[in-house]
């Protein structure tokens, strides 16, 4: 994306549904669009659950100020449900100042059992849509705004949620 306003047509899909989407740029556009509409579908949670997070197109400076705008009002919330986090750490510098700044509205979660991911990659934005990568070598998956479904996998992360830890902080202290 070029940082332009999004118009209509590159609009997050509103029918229920499931589009299939096939490579990095279609992905990356995917993960834009869902944050593009975040704010006008009144997103208060954003759920992401990655094996492997610097596969994902974070580090796109104007994908992380549009979801800054998201995240600026009181009650906005974005878990991060994760099996390792410290590929971050030196992998996507410009997520990790975002990160810094929004640590208030983050909240990172170890899972320690890997089979409870069950090798899922996806990005849900209650009430809005799910994007979810396919796993194997090709960069493929799929976008859903099935409200059904939507309930499914948000409970589905609250289960997973409950059976992990705190995880990754902005900065360590040493003693």
């Amino acid at each position: 994306m070029d940082g332009s306003e999004p118009t209509e047509a590159d609009a997050w899909p509103q029918a229920p549904g499931r589009l299939n989407w096939t490579g990095r740029e279609a992905w990356a556009d995917a993960v834009a669009r869902l944050v593009d509409g975040l704010e006008a579908a009144r997103v208060t949670r954003l759920c992401w659950i990655t094996q492997d997070p610097l596969s994902w197109p974070w580090e796109q400076a104007e994908l992380l100020e549009r979801l800054a705008r998201w995240a600026r009002p009181a009650g906005r919330q974005w878990l991060w449900l994760g099996t390792d986090f410290e590929p971050v750490r030196h992998g996507a510098p410009r997520l990790m100042r975002w990160r810094a700044t929004w640590d208030h509205r983050v909240q990172c979660l170890a899972v320690e059992e890997a089979r409870l991911l069950e090798g899922r990659e996806c990005l849900l934005a209650q009430g809005l849509g799910l994007i979810e990568r396919v796993p194997g070598p090709q960069v493929q998956g799929r976008i859903c705004t099935d409200p059904r479904e939507l309930v499914l996998n948000a409970r589905w992360i609250d289960a997973v949620s409950q059976r992990a830890t705190v995880t990754f902080p902005v900065t360590t202290i040493g003693i």
